[in-house]
This record gives C-alpha cells, sequence and structure tokens, in this order.
C-alpha cells in the first residue's frame, strides 16, 4: 500500500483515539503514488503524536477525511503532535479542512522537507508552539514568537540528523 498507518473510526463508534510514541514512520516515498504517506488521520480520530520520528516520507503527516467518493462533509478530528522530529520529507504536515483542533508543539522540523506546515484552512482551535525549524522559513502559522528557526549551526550535526540544540 502507500499509507503506513492509516486511523479510521468505525462506521459503529462515534469517535476513536490513536496514540503514536516513539516510533519510527519512514519510506512511504512510492514515486508512483501522489498520496504515499506516512500517518494518515481521517474522520472522527483523535489522535496524539509524540515522540516519534518521521522521515524519507512523501508526505509524513496527513489529516483528512477527503474521499473522491464521497461529497465534502465536515467531521471533528483532532490532531496533537508533541516532540517528533520530522526530517527530509516532501511535506511534513498536512491539514484538511475538516480538522476540529491542530496541537503542533515541541516538535523539530529538520533539513530535508519540501514542505513544513500545509493547511487547507486554520483549525477551530489551533495552537504552534515551541517548534524549531532547521534551515527553513518558520511558516506563517508558526510565529507567535515561541518557534524558533536555526541555521545548522544552531543543532550538533544537522547533516547526520542529529538535531540536539548545540551549546
Amino acid at each position: 500500500g502507500d499509507t503506513g498507518i492509516m486511523a479510521v473510526r468505525s462506521q459503529r463508534s462515534p469517535s476513536a483515539t490513536l496514540t503514536i510514541r516513539h516510533t519510527r514512520v519512514h519510506g512511504w516515498d512510492d514515486p508512483r503514488s501522489d498520496l504515499a504517506v506516512g500517518v494518515k488521520i481521517r474522520e472522527k480520530v483523535v489522535a496524539i503524536l509524540d515522540g516519534n520520528a518521521f522521515f524519507g516520507n512523501k508526505l509524513a503527516i496527513w489529516a483528512s477525511d477527503y474521499d473522491p467518493l464521497v461529497p465534502f462533509r465536515p467531521v471533528a478530528m483532532s490532531l496533537t503532535l508533541t516532540n517528533n522530529l520530522l526530517y527530509g520529507n516532501s511535506t511534513a504536515l498536512r491539514c484538511d479542512p475538516q480538522l476540529e483542533s491542530l496541537h503542533v508543539w515541541h516538535n523539530t522540523f529538520g533539513l530535508g522537507n519540501g514542505a513544513t506546515v500545509k493547511l487547507a484552512t486554520a483549525a477551530r482551535r489551533s495552537a504552534f508552539a515551541n517548534n524549531l525549524f532547521v534551515n527553513t522559513t518558520v511558516p506563517d502559522e508558526c510565529r507567535d514568537g515561541s518557534n524558533m528557526r536555526v541555521d545548522d549551526r544552531g543543532v550538533m550535526n544537522a547533516a547526520a540528523n542529529d538535531y540536539r540544540l548545540a551549546p
């Protein structure tokens, strides 16, 4: 397939929760697929991604309820990203309009991401705080002052994917 992990709630369940911690998600970059995704979150799923490494993916994380066979309908989804490392992805994070809340805290967006954040529209409740962007522009959604941009000298060894802060 072209998706590593896809969270979709059961039709009998009003909602579902997915928590992924301390996992390496990489290699979802099939050139024959426009939709190669590391983790895809769909309809009425509350997802918490904490302490993971996402690298070498066409699209690392996608929160979407897009289905070409079903007309657009807004549904409640929630995505919380904390303490993750995202590097070497064509797109690190993509969120479509159905997102109810988006919290992106304490993540590192490293080298090689073609795009760091793509939001179709802002979530009803969203917060981007204390994220580190290495050698990339801080997205407009993340310009609250707590997010930082550093060049590769601001981390130990970006070329070797060691993103610990340099002394």
